[in-house]
C-alpha cells in the first residue's frame, strides 16, 4: 500500500509540473484534465485496500488460529 501511495504522489507531482510549465508558457488554452490517471489511481488504491483486508482477515486467520 505504501508503494501505491508513493507512486500516486510522484504521479501527482509530475502532472503538477507539466501543467505549471504549460500555463507559464502561455499554453493555457489547452485542456488540463487527465483522462486515465484518476481512474487508474482509484483501481490501484481499491486493490490495495482489498489486499490489505485479505492479508489481515483472509489467510492469516487459518494460519494463526
Amino acid at each position: 500500500m505504501t508503494i501505491i501511495t508513493l507512486l500516486a504522489m510522484v504521479y501527482a507531482l509530475g502532472i503538477f509540473h507539466v501543467r505549471l510549465s504549460n500555463i507559464l508558457s502561455e499554453k493555457s488554452n489547452r485542456q488540463f484534465h487527465d483522462r486515465w490517471g484518476p481512474s487508474v489511481l482509484c483501481v490501484f488504491l481499491i486493490g490495495g485496500y482489498f489486499l490489505n483486508f485479505y492479508s489481515k482477515f483472509g489467510f492469516c486467520r487459518s494460519i494463526c488460529c
